[in-house]
């Protein structure tokens, strides 16, 4: 179920696809119900990158590893995965997302994340082309994430 705050903004994309989209270029859009990498990059103004928008930070997204709703998105290479893995992930490398991209339940809330986010952030823009309206990179470092999984930290998240 979508937030108050996530379908307030959806509602506000719809009205600026009215504003921005003639009538026959939006009849076209809502068929395919999926945007653009020009309609992801035109939502990245600096209102959307100051708040933070596209991303989640580690202290945030440390809360949910283990919720049921949420899936952990690895995007980096399998070689990278080989040294370094984090058990509670889904691992598609980017260069095969375009082709896997069926493997990620539109079900739940994504979070990708690589070795320093830039591969994070460009699977974030895909899967909003792909119609992933909760999608969300990881802002920081893997070692920070790793750092996350430490049993005291994990002790401290329990209810």
């Amino acid at each position: 179920m979508k937030s108050f705050g996530m379908r307030r903004k959806y509602l506000f994309r719809k009205h600026q696809e009215k504003e921005r989209f003639p009538m026959a270029d939006r009849e076209l859009l809502s068929q395919r119900e999926f945007l653009s990498i020009g309609d992801v990059l035109r939502e990245m103004d600096i209102d959307f990158i100051v708040a933070g928008e596209y991303g989640i930070t580690v202290d945030e997204a440390a809360r949910f590893i283990h919720h049921p709703h949420f899936i952990f998105l690895d995007v980096r290479t399998q070689e990278e995965r080989d040294h370094l893995t984090f058990p509670f992930s889904l691992h598609i490398p980017l260069n095969a997302l375009p082709d896997r991209v069926d493997e990620v339940p539109r079900d739940k809330f994504i979070i990708t994340f690589c070795l320093s986010g830039f591969r994070a952030a460009m699977g974030y823009a895909f899967l909003r082309t792909q119609g992933f309206d909760e999608v969300k990179a990881l802002k920081g470092r893997l070692d920070e994430l790793a750092g996350a999984m430490k049993p005291e930290r994990f002790y401290r998240l329990l209810p």
